[in-house]
């Protein structure tokens, strides 16, 4: 099973200061983010659809303290989205972490 979550850039239309997020059709594995049994991970890693980065860091957010890994990847998010909005010409701030 699987669910739409992904990300477009920016609606055109939008003004200055305005751009917004918009939904698109891509698929992704379904799965329950409180399963974290060995048969998981390896279902999750087994994916075709999802990246061998990706695939490696589930592999690796498994083995660490689990509130560590949570202020890693907050902060990972939030580089990625001031990098994605220096990239699209997006004035502001990315969320702080």
């Amino acid at each position: 099973m699987t669910r739409t979550t992904a990300k477009t850039p920016p609606d055109a239309r939008a003004g200055a200061g305005e751009a917004r997020l918009t939904e698109t059709a891509v698929e992704t594995p379904m799965y329950d983010p409180m399963d974290w049994s060995p048969a998981a991970i390896l279902a999750l890693q087994s994916e075709p659809s999802l990246s061998y980065w990706l695939k490696r860091a589930i592999g690796d957010l498994a083995k660490r303290d689990p509130l560590d890994a949570l202020h890693d990847a907050e902060l990972l998010r939030a580089l990625m989205k001031a990098r994605w909005q220096a990239h699209a010409g997006i004035p502001g701030k990315a969320d702080a972490p």
